[in-house]
């Protein structure tokens, strides 16, 4: 075999094995580590095909000069030993794909924090901390109570393929449950809960974030029921229909409702004229909420990204700076939300 061959060869094999290792290792090791594989594919993988060829090609110049030489016998030895190596990596590389083939599949079941069914929640590991349970009935409530570190309970994901089971019997469940660290509850959709649910909600003493966008069954009663919540900053009523100008005047009652309040259509998806008396209501809670926290969802909800504003000053800014740039015309926020 000529020595760029030999390089190329053994660039291949290192480069495979440094992939493999890379990309199944993290897999197995830590499989709730969402960017693991990426190490085979960027770090390991590259290297090993940069460090096999250099190598490749080094032992394969000891092996056209040396190896027939009884000058330098222990030269020959070089490429023998290589050979060996290659031959390691092979079967180093076939050994972690067996592995992964048969721990990362367990994992999965252990890991995942979609419950597709109840016994699900049999097979994943009590140390989660979210959960997308869209597909439990009230009675399967008290079951999450083993998840002593769940932060984000999630009935939204999945709405456009599943109906919801949950109903106010099972948030009065989820509110006598001993969950410490639960700060987000995600109820988007959930077409069976009412204004009657919303104060076992006000019981769970560490939520942060309540999402009832969609619920159209929640009018300005339920939000009246929610202000007795010490501990709630975010409300998403996006979609709640039944909602009014008296009802978002009931979120200024809560204590600490610091972040924006988004904005309320007439249908899901959908948007709404707003009335001069809303925007007043909207406006109060804009200019009295600072610190003023606003959170933005991934579609999935796996990913938060949270922006705050903890003070503002007031500065004065020269008028040109709010003139329109030539061709745009000038107008006022409260006329972009009446035309939404």
């Amino acid at each position: 075999m000529g020595t760029f061959l030999y390089s190329l060869a053994s660039g291949l094999i290192l480069g495979f094995t440094g992939f493999i290792l890379g990309y199944i290792g993290p897999l197995i090791a830590t499989p709730n580590a969402n960017q693991g594989p990426l190490l085979g594919i960027f770090i390991t993988g590259p290297a090993g095909l940069i460090i096999g060829t250099i190598l490749g090609f080094i032992v394969g110049g000891i092996k056209k000069r040396y190896a027939s030489r009884e000058t330098a016998p222990f030269l020959g030895l070089v490429p023998k030993i290589w050979k060996r190596v290659l031959w390691s990596c092979s079967i180093l590389s076939f050994t972690i794909i067996v592995i992964g083939l048969i721990c990362i599949p367990w994992h999965e079941s252990k890991y995942s924090t979609i419950i597709e069914s109840p016994s699900d929640l049999h097979k994943r590991y009590k140390t989660l901390t979210s959960l997308h349970a869209r597909s439990l009935s009230d009675n399967e409530m008290s079951r999450l109570q083993a998840f002593t570190n769940l932060n984000y309970l999630d009935f939204d994901s999945g709405w456009g393929v599943e109906e919801a089971k949950l109903t106010d019997n099972g948030l009065k469940n989820i509110s006598e449950l001993n969950l410490p660290h639960l700060e987000w509850l995600m109820l988007g959709h959930c077409d069976k809960i009412t204004d009657e649910g919303m104060k076992y909600i006000a019981r769970i003493k560490t939520l942060k974030y309540l999402s009832l966008s969609a619920c159209t069954h929640i009018t300005d009663a339920g939000l009246d029921n929610l202000t007795s919540s010490n501990s709630i900053e975010t409300v998403d009523l996006r979609g709640c229909s039944g909602i009014s100008d008296k009802g978002l005047a009931y979120l200024k009652k809560m204590s600490k409702l610091m972040n924006e309040v988004k904005r309320i259509s007439q249908n899901v998806g959908g948007s709404a004229s707003i009335s001069d008396n809303e925007y007043k209501i909207f406006q109060e809670i804009y200019e009295d909420g600072y610190p003023m926290k606003t959170v933005y969802h991934s579609p999935d909800g796996d990913k938060v990204f949270v922006e705050e504003i903890v003070t503002v000053k007031k500065q004065d800014i020269p008028p040109s700076e709010f003139q329109p740039p030539a061709g745009y015309e000038k107008i006022t926020y409260q006329d972009i939300l009446k035309q939404q």
